[in-house]
């Protein structure tokens, strides 16, 4: 009896003694770059020019959404400018993880360049995604970062074309929690990555590819380098840390050939998404547990 009376006295000195320290994290972060994506002529090799290859209607439009929500709060842009909650000190276009100990949630994105050659023989686009949330107070945060060049990329082949894509890729998933974090805290991050051509006046998919580190499982789409799953997503449900390195070289061709004169539309759709649950016991409610325990020993000694 005297050795549980001492260490119900311990267990309440040690709870009193981290009220005022506990702390924990949850940490979800996810970015892929693509790099030098060109949409080629497959029999050459040779990335497609506007006018001599193809003809384009309307223009193409990118479109980049990011949104991100920390608790009641929320941010959403549609002109690829960052969206942020919280502890946004961190600069416009920056892509990689931030350093451990505030409390955010944050997606931006970024295009630059062109899929084909539209003048001056350059080509060539790179687009690049994050999201990240880091709760360092209870709480719940989420943030979305998509990019897509959709129905306003509109085009027309001069003469039978057999196309292809041909793009690196670099990111990463990582999903961390905090050992004081409790059952009901989560960290969570996925990133996803899809190229499709349709027939403009049928809707027929004529090519379709999302890159999963397999080489020759598409369907509409002859992928011969095809190095990771870029559509994948981790989840961090109890305390460690869970990680994913994406990247590698990609190639993939349409089956058969488009025809000249049909119009298609190319519908590119890259994603990041994030989210986090952080409880850990408040201090205040450490503080009064380890003074109702100490309480508790106090009575069963005068007891005894």
């Amino acid at each position: 009896m005297k050795n549980f009376k001492k260490s119900l006295v311990a267990l309440s000195a040690i709870l009193m003694m981290g009220a005022g320290t506990a702390q924990a994290e949850s940490v979800a972060y996810a970015n892929l770059d693509i790099l030098n994506l060109e949409m080629l002529d497959h029999n050459t090799g040779n990335i497609l020019v506007l006018g001599t290859h193809v003809n384009i209607l309307g223009g193409v439009n990118n479109t980049q959404n990011n949104s991100a929500s920390l608790n009641a709060s929320s941010d959403n842009t549609n002109d690829g400018t960052m969206a942020c909650v919280g502890d946004c000190g961190v600069a416009q276009d920056t892509f990689s993880q931030q350093a451990a100990g505030t409390t955010f949630s944050r997606s931006d994105s970024a295009i630059n360049g062109a899929i084909i050659d539209v003048g001056g023989g350059a080509g060539g686009v790179t687009a690049q995604s994050v999201s990240e949330t880091q709760l360092n107070q209870n709480g719940m945060g989420n943030s979305d970062s998509t990019l897509q060049t959709n129905t306003a990329f509109v085009f027309t082949p001069t003469n039978n074309l057999q196309v292809a894509f041909s793009f690196s890729a670099l990111g990463e998933l990582f999903a961390f929690q905090g050992p004081d974090n409790n059952p009901g805290s989560s960290a969570q991050a996925g990133s996803s990555f899809t190229i499709s051509i349709a027939n403009l006046d049928n809707g027929a998919k004529v090519f379709e590819w999302t890159p999963d580190g397999v080489i020759g499982n598409e369907a509409l789409a002859n992928d011969s380098t095809d190095d990771d799953d870029l559509t994948t997503n981790i989840s961090r449900p109890i305390p460690g840390t869970s990680q994913d390195i994406l990247g590698g070289n990609f190639y993939a061709s349409s089956l058969g050939f488009l025809q000249a004169g049909v119009n298609y539309v190319l519908s590119i759709n890259h994603n990041t998404e994030v989210n986090a649950a952080r409880d850990v016991p408040e201090p205040g409610m450490l503080f009064l547990l380890g003074l109702g325990l100490a309480g508790f020993a106090v009575r069963k000694r005068k007891a005894s």
